[in-house]
């Protein structure tokens, strides 16, 4: 694709429709900027939430893991049953995936 000259601000003076279609490309290449920007955005959001989820499923795997922790860690962190419930949770959510 070529780059677009842009007429003169003489013959744009000139020529009422040249000017009309001038302006509106300009509001096209506005909004394409515009869209540019907010896919820039998305894809850092995405990064983001992508990062998040690995780091999420880190931690559910350590939760489904629990087993294997230290008595004490156990002691402090609360009830068999309690821990199996989350243990079940985050197995559940790790099946989901």
């Amino acid at each position: 694709m070529t780059d677009f000259i842009w007429p003169s601000d003489l013959d744009r003076a000139e020529n009422e429709e040249l000017n009309r279609v001038c302006e509106y490309a300009e509001e096209l290449l506005n909004e394409i900027e515009w869209l540019r920007d907010q896919r820039d955005e998305a894809r850092e959001t995405l990064s983001q939430w992508s990062n998040e989820s690995g780091q999420l499923k880190t931690a559910l795997k350590r939760i489904q893991q629990c087993g294997e922790c230290s008595t004490e860690f156990r002691l402090n962190f609360g009830s068999n049953g309690e821990r199996d419930y989350y243990r079940q949770i985050a197995q559940q959510a790790l099946n989901d995936e």
